[in-house]
C-alpha cells in the first residue's frame, strides 16, 4: 500500500445532517486521525437521524471520469457513523473529491448516475399517501486537507410536503367532509444534481404526468365547536409530492389544478318548524326536526328533494400550486365564513378512482361547473414553511387568496 493513500476511516465514514433542521447540535471528539461525530436533529418531518439507517453513495475525483465509489451502501454503526460496505481510500492525486448520496436506498425511480449527470428519472412518491417515502439528497465536495475527516453530507429534503386543513367559524352550520384531493398536479418528475440550481441545494425537478392526491374520510365534521382547523388527510397530515409550478383551474379552459371535496353542509335553528309539501322550508333547503335536541336542520347542500343525512356532493376551490423543495405548504380551508361559502362546482370530467355510491348527488341542472353551490367560492391561506421549523429560526410565509 502507497503511504501517500489515505484511507477514511474504516471504509469512509459520513457525517449525515439535515438543512433547515434548527437548533442541531454537533459535538466533535479527536481520536488520532479519526473524527468522529453525533449529531441531534431537532425536528426532521419524515427522514431523520433515527430512522435513516443507511444510504447510497457516489465519490468521483476531480479529474476522473469514473466513480471510485459507485453506488455503495453506507449504513449505520456506532455513534452516527456511517461506514460504506467496502473500504474506500482518496484517489491519489486528486485535489477535490465530489460526493453525491440518497435514501431511502430504494426509491420507485430510474436512476442514472454518471460523471456528468446524476438523474432520477420517473421518480414517483406514490399514491398511497399513508405509506409514502420521504427522499433526502445530499452533494459535496472535500478538498485533499480535510481527507482524513469524516466525510460531512448536508441532506436536503427533495420533496414538498402538503397539508390540507378545514374550518368553519358559523355558529349555526354544521360542514361534513367525506373526502379531499389534490387535482391535476404532476404524480411524477425527473430530479437531477444541477451546480446552476446551487440556491436549490443543487436539487432540481422536471415534473411529468398530471395525476391527483388524495383519500377518503369516515364523515369528519368541521362545525363551530372546531375551534383550529381540521386536518384532512386519514392516517397522517401530510403528503410528500414532486416539486412543481401548476396555475389553478381555469373552468373556461378546462385545465389547472383545484382542491376537490367530498362534502355536506347543514344549518341548524333553535325549535321546530312546519315542512312545505316538497319537504322544505322558504327558509332554504329540505328540512328535518329534530325533536330530541329541539331543532331543526335545513340541507343546504348537496340539493335534494328531502332531507338526506347521508347525501354529499363534491365542491372545489381552484388553487395555484407553487412548491419547492424541502418546504411545507399549509392549505386552510375556511368554509362557509364572512365572505366565504362552501366552494364551487367541480368540472364535468372527474378524474377516475373517487368513491361513487347513490348518496353522492351530482351537479343540478341548472348548475354549471364553477357556479358557487351556495353563496360563495371557499376562501384560503397558505402557510409556507420550511420543513423542521417551528423553533423561532425561520420565518413563516402566509399568502391569503
Amino acid at each position: 500500500m502507497k503511504k501517500d493513500v489515505k484511507l477514511l476511516g474504516m471504509a469512509a465514514m459520513f457525517f449525515m445532517t439535515f438543512a433547515s433542521c434548527t437548533n442541531d447540535e454537533l459535538k466533535e471528539s479527536y481520536q488520532g486521525e479519526e473524527i468522529s461525530f453525533t449529531t441531534r436533529i431537532t425536528r426532521a418531518v419524515e427522514m431523520n437521524k433515527e430512522n435513516l439507517t443507511e444510504f447510497k453513495v457516489y465519490g468521483l475525483g476531480q479529474g476522473s471520469n469514473s466513480f471510485f465509489i459507485n453506488g455503495q451502501t453506507a449504513k449505520k454503526g456506532d455513534n452516527n457513523i456511517f461506514n460504506l460496505e467496502q473500504s474506500a481510500f482518496w484517489p491519489t492525486g486528486e485535489p477535490t473529491v465530489k460526493y453525491w448520496a440518497y435514501a431511502p436506498t430504494e426509491i420507485a425511480a430510474q436512476v442514472t448516475m454518471a460523471p456528468g449527470s446524476q438523474i432520477f428519472n420517473n421518480f414517483t412518491p406514490g399514491d398511497d399517501i399513508e405509506n409514502q417515502k420521504d427522499l433526502v439528497v445530499a452533494y459535496t465536495t472535500v478538498k485533499m486537507e480535510d481527507a482524513a475527516k469524516a466525510v460531512p453530507l448536508q441532506f436536503h429534503h427533495a420533496l414538498s410536503q402538503i397539508e390540507i386543513k378545514a374550518h368553519c367559524p358559523s355558529i349555526d352550520k354544521q360542514v361534513y367532509i367525506k373526502g379531499a384531493w389534490i387535482v391535476n398536479v404532476n404524480t411524477k418528475g425527473k430530479l437531477q444534481f444541477s451546480t446552476a440550481a446551487e440556491a436549490m441545494n443543487y436539487i432540481e425537478w422536471t415534473p411529468s404526468t398530471p395525476g391527483k392526491y388524495g383519500v377518503s374520510l369516515d364523515a369528519t365534521q368541521l362545525g363551530s365547536k372546531k375551534e383550529s382547523p381540521t386536518p384532512l388527510l386519514a392516517g397522517k397530515t401530510n403528503m410528500l409530492l414532486v416539486p412543481q409550478t401548476v396555475k389553478g383551474h381555469d373552468f373556461e379552459a378546462e385545465s389547472g389544478a383545484y382542491i376537490l371535496l367530498l362534502c355536506r353542509v347543514e344549518t341548524h335553528h333553535e325549535g321546530q318548524i312546519e315542512n312545505d309539501q316538497e319537504g322544505g322550508n322558504s327558509q332554504g333547503g329540505p328540512i328535518f326536526n329534530d325533536g330530541i335536541n329541539n331543532e331543526h336542520i335545513h340541507q343546504l347542500f348537496p340539493i335534494t328533494k328531502e332531507y338526506n343525512p347521508d347525501a354529499y356532493g363534491y365542491t372545489c376551490v381552484a388553487v395555484d400550486f407553487d412548491w419547492e423543495s424541502g418546504k411545507k405548504y399549509v392549505y386552510n380551508l375556511d368554509f362557509c365564513g364572512h365572505t366565504s361559502g362552501a366552494g364551487v362546482y367541480p368540472p364535468e370530467n372527474l378524474p377516475e378512482g373517487l368513491p361513487k355510491d347513490d348518496d353522492i348527488i351530482e351537479r343540478p341542472e341548472d348548475k354549471d361547473p364553477g357556479d358557487p353551490v351556495l353563496d360563495n367560492p371557499i376562501r384560503f391561506t397558505v402557510d409556507v414553511d420550511k420543513w423542521s421549523s417551528g423553533h423561532g429560526d425561520d420565518e413563516e410565509e402566509e399568502v391569503e387568496v
